[in-house]
């Protein structure tokens, strides 16, 4: 492997891993990969590559956990003022976004350790908002 291909492949692989910047900085999820994204993307195709499906696939997430956020709260709210069956739409919510960012870390690892070993990963459930 050249120099270069292990700079691409690291950068792909920060590209990911930067996802973890948003456990300091809100919207850090989005913000990190896009910063190494922008900074390396004409280095090498795999950094362009891997740079985008780590920003998609990070406001895709960020999409899904505001709305479950937004149905849990709603969900709670309602139970409150009428019925138990409201409570079970929020609990149902809030369940799904603990599993969705759970997977949100899982995914985040395997996309990192994949990248840089020169591998393309596509995340699933990801809206390609950067072509």
């Amino acid at each position: 492997m050249t120099s270069k291909e292990a700079h691409g492949h690291t950068w792909a692989m920060v590209c990911h891993l930067a996802t973890f910047a948003g456990w300091i900085i809100p919207f850090g999820n989005i913000l990190g990969p896009l910063v190494a994204w922008l900074a390396e993307r004409e280095e090498h195709p795999h950094i362009n590559d891997q740079g985008k499906e780590a920003v998609n696939f990070n406001i895709s997430v960020t999409i899904y956990s505001i709305i479950l956020g937004i149905v849990a709260v709603a969900g709670f709210v309602a139970a409150l003022a009428t019925n138990m069956i409201a409570s079970l739409l929020g609990l149902i919510a809030l369940i799904g976004v603990i599993v969705l960012l759970f997977f949100h870390f899982i995914f985040t690892l395997i996309a990192a350790y994949r990248a840089q070993h020169g591998i393309k990963y596509r995340y699933p459930l990801t809206i390609r908002f950067i072509k």
